[in-house]
């Protein structure tokens, strides 16, 4: 009797901790992306990632019974939804931007040194960063929003990173691909060149003329004086 495998095994309502994690750095990063930063994606900012940080932030100052959590996650919504209307309508008159754009960083401007505006420093360091430490700072007057915040800046540090890394396998992708077809071009021209070499050798070893020049006409003028019979002595 065949035994069922692992995957079947396991049960149906067990939790997918990865994902869950994934999506709870993705909705703190994205509560600051939609506060901080200029032009992110239309469907970067997710409606209903935004109605979820909504509830959460409800319920913690419900909880601890304080009033700052709440106008954080109303200005969050708000300024998201705000968001989504100007990328809509940008793209209703036919502008193009990468729908997905995680969004320039405030931190990102012509007064950064160039070394933090190469591969988007500013944005993996500089601006996490910063908010960490604010929120830090905030902590001892606003418990529940400097926790966000902290928490925020270290979920963005992470998701920043995961998206510089997506884009430097894709482009390493694409310098191995080009890479590819080079080679197999080169050892495509290789064997023709190596077949047209041996079609060569095969004709001048049958003794066929192969030229359209001086041997051709040679040929024929052998043929020629072989077919008129030598001429009697007088």
């Amino acid at each position: 009797m065949p035994q069922p495998s692992k995957d079947q095994s396991a049960p149906a309502s067990q939790i997918d901790w990865d994902m869950l994690i994934q999506n709870a750095i993705f909705g703190l990063a994205l509560s600051l992306i939609v506060l901080t930063r200029r032009d992110p994606g239309y469907r970067l900012v997710r409606v209903g990632t935004l109605l979820t940080f909504f509830g959460v932030m409800l319920l913690m100052g419900s909880f601890f019974m304080t009033p700052d959590p709440i106008i954080v996650a109303a200005i969050v919504f708000f300024r998201g939804c705000y968001v989504r209307y100007v990328n809509w309508r940008a793209f209703c008159r036919g502008s193009h931007f990468h729908t997905r754009y995680i969004g320039t960083s405030f931190f990102d401007g012509r007064f950064t040194p160039a070394f933090l505006r190469t591969n988007r420093r500013a944005a993996r360091y500089l601006e996490p960063l910063i908010w960490i430490v604010t929120g830090w700072f905030m902590i001892p007057l606003f418990p529940v929003s400097g926790g966000w915040l902290t928490t925020a800046g270290v979920a963005l540090r992470l998701f920043e990173q995961s998206v510089f890394n997506v884009e430097l396998n894709r482009h390493l992708d694409m310098m191995d691909n080009h890479a590819s077809i080079e080679i197999q071009s080169r050892l495509s021209d290789a064997c023709f060149d190596a077949r047209k070499g041996k079609s060569k050798s095969a004709s001048s070893a049958s003794g066929i003329a192969t030229g359209l020049g001086d041997d051709i006409a040679a040929n024929i003028k052998n043929q020629h004086a072989a077919r008129i019979p030598p001429k009697l002595p007088k």
